[in-house]
């Protein structure tokens, strides 16, 4: 789960585009990203265009219900999530794709990385 929005000055979009990548890459393996946006997005603001790319889940959390559920308390922050649903892996803040590519191979994988 990627906490971000449009208007954080500290969150890297290109982030949200990578993401991408990983769940084309790994998506067979059980591997689901979600982009969680902070706050409504307005439809007409051509800042979302780029990212109608992306084919994997992107939800809206205007009043952040489900951020404080996850113990979000800046943005970004970025949730590796088991197959159960627990939370395995905690970054806030930012970090390359490559840590979060070892992160979700760490958990797809059981403790083993690729």
């Amino acid at each position: 789960m990627r906490f971000w929005s449009i208007d954080c000055s500290h969150c890297n979009k290109e982030t949200v585009l990578a993401l991408e990548n990983l769940y084309q890459k790994y998506k067979d393996k059980g591997f689901l990203p979600v982009a969680i946006h902070q706050s409504r997005p307005i439809e007409t603001d051509d800042r979302f265009r780029k990212f109608d790319q992306v084919t994997y889940p992107m939800l809206v959390d205007e009043y952040g219900k489900v951020a404080r559920q996850f113990g979000v308390v800046g943005l970004p922050t970025t949730l590796v999530l088991d197959e159960k649903g627990i939370v395995r892996e905690k970054i806030t803040g930012e970090a390359g794709i490559d840590t979060f590519e070892k992160l979700l191979t760490t958990v797809l994988y059981k403790g083993g990385v690729l």
